[in-house]
């Protein structure tokens, strides 16, 4: 069964919009107006368009899945793998360690022709454009159903870097632990963003918003300026999705967090945040101290963003702080 480009749309989890190009499907997770808001920063162009949180979720009786891909830059990383999960196990990976030098990827993998749940998920510091898309000896196709929405805003943690699997992301694992769709909005090197709020578009309300800012606003913004975009962002977030309790992270563990900044102390950061998170009145503030071990070993480049098994061990505490603090996530 060849999937066509209707097809593929109501297969498609995580993207706002896609388009027909002469490569094949490319998928937007941000929206024309949030994409041109974006683009004013070089950096942000190149990471909108990464694949972060989108998915191809459906279940089928196929005996194979096929595709080719072609693969360009979405972040600073080089390289973009899909993950492919049969009834929620892990069942193929593949892609490119580097997508400059080998910029193309047939995937394949093998099913048995009964009926599963298949879930594949697109590389999170990448940009992938599909073509011929085919489920082989399939008779039907149809999406999957998920009992919740998540929206998430955030930096490069939450974008994904630096995870080489993408359903190993703290994003995709702590989605999947709640049978949530989610839509990542998070962008490499991003402050707090209410600009960005007040440009997303329009669709179903969402369950629960995570925020994850702060690091870099420390790294990089004077104090006033952290203050004054943090408490903007959650003003922007009580206009735009009134009703909505967000989870408000504060700035994991890292390893130059006793460096003194033009914004303060580590935690002068996170109080800055709380502060900041106070005006929203449905912000329930995750101690981000407790997420990821303090050691080196879990952190890709050995200071600021954990690899797989770090994000492992983020997602296992995350999923803890959420039941304890909504309640309609317990069940």
């Amino acid at each position: 069964m060849q999937i066509g480009f209707d097809e593929l749309q109501a297969l498609t989890f995580g993207a706002i919009w896609m388009e027909m190009t002469s490569e094949g499907v490319r998928f937007h997770r941000f929206s024309k107006e949030e994409e041109a808001w974006l683009d004013l920063k070089e950096t942000f162009a190149i990471r909108r368009r990464s694949g972060a949180g989108i998915r191809l979720d459906f279940e089928t009786d196929a005996k194979k899945l096929r595709f080719h891909a072609s693969f360009s830059r979405g972040s600073s990383r080089k390289w973009g793998f899909f993950d492919f999960d049969i009834d929620g196990v892990l069942s193929a990976h593949g892609g490119s360690a580097d997508v400059d030098a080998v910029p193309q990827y047939d995937f394949e993998a093998d099913l048995d022709g009964a009926i599963h749940r298949c879930t594949l998920h697109f590389p999170q510091l990448a940009c992938a454009v599909l073509k011929d898309f085919e489920l082989e000896g399939a008779t039907f196709v149809k999406p999957w159903t998920y009992r919740r929405r998540f929206f998430l805003y955030g930096d490069s943690i939450t974008q994904g870097y630096d995870a080489v699997h993408p359903e190993l992301t703290y994003t995709a694992l702590t989605a999947s632990e709640f049978k949530a769709d989610m839509r990542n909005a998070a962008i490499g090197g991003a402050v707090f963003p209410p600009e960005l709020v007040r440009l997303a578009p329009e669709g179903p309300k969402p369950d629960l918003i995570v925020s994850a800012y702060g690091t870099n606003d420390w790294s990089n913004c004077t104090r006033e300026v952290f203050v004054r975009q943090a408490h903007d962002f959650f003003m922007a977030l009580s206009e735009v999705y009134p009703g909505v309790p967000v989870a408000a992270l504060l700035p994991i563990w890292r390893k130059d967090s006793d460096r003194v900044t033009s914004a303060g102390t580590f935690d002068d950061a996170r109080r800055i945040v709380i502060e900041a998170a106070s005006c929203h009145p449905l912000a329930q503030v995750i101690p981000g101290d407790g997420l990821v071990p303090h050691l080196t070993g879990f952190f890709a480049d050995g200071r600021v963003h954990p690899d797989d098994l770090g994000f492992s061990f983020y997602a296992r505490n995350l999923i803890r702080e959420l039941r304890l603090r909504f309640p309609a996530l317990a069940d």
